[in-house]
């Protein structure tokens, strides 16, 4: 993988933000978070759509969202074990890269992949995945087709020198799905602590 320089924690959290705010599992809890700042002076253009990333302020209430919706620096719900001294950068998954993306150890895509936890071999059995997983991953293909993009992948670098996700199981199926040619932009960090984390 081609490394396209550090990462800050905000770029981390604003790109997982702006992912899962139009998730159909936790955009309502995204959503309740936003309208509950909005006695603050700020909303969803002003935090994700147009964010000031120097803004100590903004980006403290970006971390607050994240950890409110999924644990975030609270070592609870997704981020259970996650470690603090995590270091992020960016990089472009290739073609060539999937096969060295695999899925965060969760039972859902555990059971897509055949116990492997590869992203390939997720996109291999989408046909017998579940209803709502096939449906997520259906919807998104189309996208693709007529030229959306998304947001960063978040994942965490292993000791196999491969990528386990955080977010975005979904789009990267899809993209898998797709055989997508061009370069999917990703936010990965790495710590020497990582096998703490729940989904390791």
């Amino acid at each position: 993988m081609i490394e396209l320089g550090p990462a800050t924690e905000h770029q981390m959290v604003l790109a997982f933000l702006r992912a899962e705010i139009e998730s159909p599992r936790f955009s309502q809890l995204y959503r309740q978070c936003l309208d509950q700042l909005q006695q603050f002076g700020v909303n969803r253009e002003t935090l994700l759509d147009d964010p000031d990333l120097a803004s100590s302020r903004d980006n403290s209430l970006r971390i607050k969202i994240l950890g409110a919706v999924r644990g975030y620096r609270g070592n609870t719900l997704l981020f259970t074990g996650f470690p603090t001294d995590v270091v992020w950068r960016r990089v472009p998954i290739e073609h060539v890269d999937w096969i060295r993306v695999k899925y965060a150890n969760y039972s859902t895509w555990n059971d897509l992949s055949g116990g492997t936890r590869f992203v390939t071999h997720g996109a291999n059995n989408i046909a017998s995945a579940a209803e709502d997983v096939n449906k997520n991953v259906a919807g998104l293909i189309a996208d693709l087709k007529k030229g959306r993009r998304y947001p960063e992948l978040i994942g965490v670098a292993n000791e196999c020198d491969e990528i386990i996700l955080i977010e975005g199981h979904s789009r990267a199926t899809a993209y898998a799905v797709a055989g997508l040619v061009e370069p999917i932009q990703a936010i990965i960090g790495s710590s020497a602590n990582m096998n703490s984390w729940i989904f390791y």
